[in-house]
């Protein structure tokens, strides 16, 4: 092997992984080394030989035809964005889609994020390789640490985890109706008595609001992707006048998130709700614990929020139904 000057560290590391690449797509065929070439240069310089390409794309042509053609969700693609970016600055826009070192990607993520997130970015590799049609890969085992589990407003340990009460709910309205703004207030409502996203608020125009029928039309991309389905909920009493004072502006609410996002935490600062984390999926979770605890039906909930199957429903509010197994167990 040979000696290469660099300035420092990281300038080292990213000259061995550029080498090591480039000796990996010569042994795979990628590449070939021209009779006439200085070999040191052409394996630091990442390969000037012919490029034997014509079957597999590279990363970056795979991802600009996913993110073009791509029907998910605006929000999804944002996560795969991010995703994408940490796949090219490790294998490189113009290498082949396959094969990609999933093992050193890995390692290499893993000295700076958790194992849960390593996760979800190789499943983002999994769905542009399906997209191209290749084989998918597989996903190393990790050691993924599981979501803190749910918990009162008063003891749990992440924003996103809390359930509230239906004491919390009414506190929680009234005092972003006291501070924050009209539109604030009104989406607080509206989550609190549907259980819709803030995506979903967000899609909401004048055609999906039929006061006449007492009905609000849900847009949803989530429940099959790539496709715009529909669900209808019956508008809460609550929810007549503030929808009837909205349903002529387009849209209704607003289409930024990080609008409601803002205003949300802007409104509920120095308050006990003020926890990181916290945000409108939280009165979502809530709505949907305290029906199941209730005896709703879970398929009637699952309805409600808008999942695909009840076994969604079921896997992530399975909380709900334990304060009844001590009971069900007292009846066998």
């Amino acid at each position: 092997m040979f000696r290469v000057r660099v300035a420092d560290e990281k300038a080292a590391q990213r000259a061995q992984i550029l080498a090591e690449r480039t000796l990996a797509d010569i042994d795979l065929g990628y590449l070939s080394v021209p009779p006439v070439v200085d070999v040191r240069t052409f394996i630091l310089s990442g390969g000037q030989g012919v490029v034997n390409r014509q079957r597999i794309p590279t990363l970056g042509d795979a991802v600009g035809r996913y993110l073009s053609t791509s029907m998910r969700a605006p929000s999804t693609l944002v996560g795969y964005r991010c995703h994408f970016g940490h796949m090219m600055r490790y294998h490189g826009p113009g290498r082949p889609l396959l094969p990609f070192d999933v093992d050193g990607y890995t390692r290499r993520r893993l000295e700076y994020v958790k194992a849960y997130t390593v996760r979800q970015e190789l499943i983002t590799l999994r769905v542009l390789l399906q997209s191209e049609g290749l084989e998918p890969i597989s996903i190393p085992e990790l050691a993924v640490c599981r979501p803190l589990p749910f918990a009162p407003l008063n003891i749990a340990m992440d924003g996103r985890r809390i359930l509230l009460t239906a004491d919390n709910v009414d506190e929680l309205r009234r005092l972003v109706r006291d501070r924050g703004s009209e539109l604030i207030s009104d989406v607080v409502d509206l989550v609190a008595l549907t259980g819709i996203r803030r995506s979903e608020v967000c899609r909401l125009g004048p055609q999906h609001v039929d006061l006449e029928n007492r009905q609000l039309i849900v847009p949803e991309r989530k429940r099959v992707h790539g496709v715009v389905t529909y669900r209808r909920l019956p508008i809460h009493d609550d929810l007549v006048s503030i929808l009837d004072r909205r349903r002529h502006s387009c849209p209704v609410f607003t289409e930024s998130p990080h609008t409601l996002t803002g205003g949300l935490r802007k409104a509920i600062q120095g308050s006990r709700f003020d926890v990181k984390g916290f945000g409108y999926h939280c009165l979502r979770h809530s709505a949907a614990s305290r029906l199941l605890a209730q005896g709703v039906p879970i398929t009637v909930v699952s309805a409600l929020l808008g999942h695909s199957t009840a076994a969604t429903t079921l896997k992530v509010y399975s909380h709900a139904f334990e304060d009844g197994l001590v009971d069900a167990v007292g009846r066998l």
